[in-house]
């Protein structure tokens, strides 16, 4: 309180339009300027002077399938005697619900931590199953167990690939409350 008020302050925003049912297009922008010297201790973010990010979203929903493409880009501006840096990330997410328990998952991610290296990013490959133990009233998942398999695949080839089979338990249990 009192001295420990960030007056460099962020500015996002968001827009998300679904011109005809089923297909939703959108994207969000942030600008966050340079924090607050005397709360940070890592030089890397002394010298930044402000980021800006961008996200692009389009998600097609037709009976049981849906496909979910993102892009994502991050401007980290620096002081004059360090180059910016840019990042970008390109996901697709392809699902198709067999029942009303069981969906097919599958996601492809390109990921470049810096546009200005070559070989320095990855792409993962991954499938699974989503499995809805519960849902409520409205037919949304509240206990299920997600199951799949991602090759993390290296741009630089003395990297070795990784391989991962990863099960999880979500349980989802927040409500609305309403006072009567």
């Amino acid at each position: 309180v009192g001295d420990n008020i960030n007056n460099n302050l962020s500015f996002a925003t968001n827009l998300r339009v679904s011109p005809i049912p089923g297909i939703t297009i959108g994207g969000s922008y942030m600008l966050n300027s340079k924090h607050n010297e005397d709360e940070i201790d890592d030089e890397d973010n002394l010298l930044r002077e402000d980021a800006n990010l961008f996200a692009g979203i389009s998600k097609i929903a037709l009976g049981n399938f849906n496909l979910l493409a993102q892009y994502l880009t991050k401007t980290v501006s620096y002081e004059a005697e360090k180059e910016d840096i840019t990042t970008t990330a390109i996901s697709l997410v392809p699902t198709y619900k067999l029942n009303n328990t069981l969906d097919i998952v599958t996601r492809y991610d390109i990921y470049n931590p810096n546009t200005d290296i070559d070989d320095n990013g990855y792409n993962t490959i991954m499938a699974g199953l989503n499995y809805y133990l519960i849902k409520d009233a409205k037919n949304k998942p509240k206990l299920f167990v997600q199951a799949n398999y991602q090759i993390k695949q290296f741009q630089d080839d003395d990297k070795d690939n990784e391989n991962e089979l990863m099960v999880q338990l979500r349980w989802i249990f927040s409500e609305k409350i309403s006072a009567k």
